[in-house]
């Protein structure tokens, strides 16, 4: 990747085109390769559909320089490796996948977009009880570090799906200890009340 901004100060008409992120917890893909590309180029709004849009803009014509062809092996691999990466992510968040696969493009030297950039948004709220929340945080940690190299932000989100695993525990247990002593508690009084009845009827 070290490549891109030597080829994309050549080609200034290139332009990364980023999500706006509408959920609280977000997943990103590569988000340090993504900095370097947007600080070279504009970036406006887009979505997944764009991409279908545009992709059958390409001039059949158009003759590319060896730079050109070399970024665009470039892009169209990393297009792969991003969309891999959030569909791994998707995948694996099961009921908790609250936005599917949201991209960031740039468009190749061929005029078609490529996916630079992604992300997908989990709930990672609390369940309604403590074995909830321990389910839940479970699938989450999981989805988090679905792809074969999770990111930083993925170790993030796993790592507050652990808190979250913690959390719930906790509570689990002194449920379980607040149970046993009440059960405790009433054996007790059963047990004064039996003693009572029996010294009272000698």
């Amino acid at each position: 990747m070290f490549e891109f901004n030597q080829f994309i100060n050549r080609l200034s008409a290139n332009k990364i085109e980023s999500i706006t992120q509408i959920s609280s917890v977000a997943i990103d893909t590569h988000a340090k390769d993504q900095d370097k590309l947007d600080n070279t180029t504009s970036q406006q709004q887009t979505g997944p559909q764009e991409k279908k849009s545009t992709e059958n803009q390409t001039d059949k014509n158009l003759v590319l320089s060896p730079a050109e062809k070399k970024l665009l092996l470039q892009l169209k691999a990393r297009d792969a490796e991003v969309r891999r990466h959030e569909q791994a992510h998707a995948q694996a968040a099961g009921p908790y996948l609250l936005q599917g696969p949201q991209f960031s493009y740039q468009k190749g030297p061929d005029n078609k977009l490529y996916a630079i950039g992604g992300h997908v948004a989990l709930d990672i709220s609390k369940g309604a009880t403590p074995e909830e929340t321990l389910k839940k945080a479970a699938v989450i940690k999981r989805a988090a570090l679905a792809p074969a190299v999770p990111s930083s932000q993925d170790h993030n989100i796993a790592r507050q799906a652990d808190q979250l695993l913690q959390e719930a525990r906790q509570q689990i247990q002194k449920e379980k200890r607040a149970s046993q002593t009440f059960t405790a508690q009433g054996k007790l009084d059963t047990l004064s009340a039996t003693s009572l009845f029996i010294s009272v009827s000698v």
